[in-house]
């Protein structure tokens, strides 16, 4: 899908899951997406601080190890308060509704599909056919 003016956004995707999140990687590298990976949150939150300029989306498991995405993504806003994000996760305790409405991200249910991934996307980056 290159030649889609994805080649110039930049997505970070925070997962401590090693085969998952080489395969969102993929999933998004073959979108034209560059990606940038970090293995937790703590390492998610460094590596924006680092390019804040040029990350476009964040997409981040909750449950991580060291700081878990909820909290990644409170401080992320903080540096930058308009940074779109998805968050995901394969539980969903009610505590968690309240946060994530406050922090106005979309959630994505752990099994996705790529489909799933590629069309909340395409919807938080405004890039047409994905």
């Amino acid at each position: 899908m290159s030649g889609n003016g994805n080649e110039k956004k930049k997505i970070l995707v925070a997962e401590d899951n090693e085969s998952l999140r080489e395969l969102l990687e993929l999933i998004l590298s073959d979108c034209g997406f560059q990606v940038v990976v970090a293995v937790d949150g703590a390492e998610g939150l460094d590596l924006f601080t680092e390019k804040k300029e040029e990350i476009h989306l964040v997409i981040s498991d909750i449950v991580m190890p060291r700081m878990n995405g909820i909290e990644m993504t409170k401080r992320i806003r903080a540096i930058v308060p308009n940074v779109r994000a998805i968050l995901c996760s394969g539980d969903f305790p009610p505590e968690w509704r309240k946060e994530l409405e406050d922090l106005k991200v979309d959630f994505l249910a752990k099994p996705f599909s790529p489909d799933d991934l590629i069309k909340k996307v395409g919807i938080l980056t405004q890039v047409v056919g994905l």
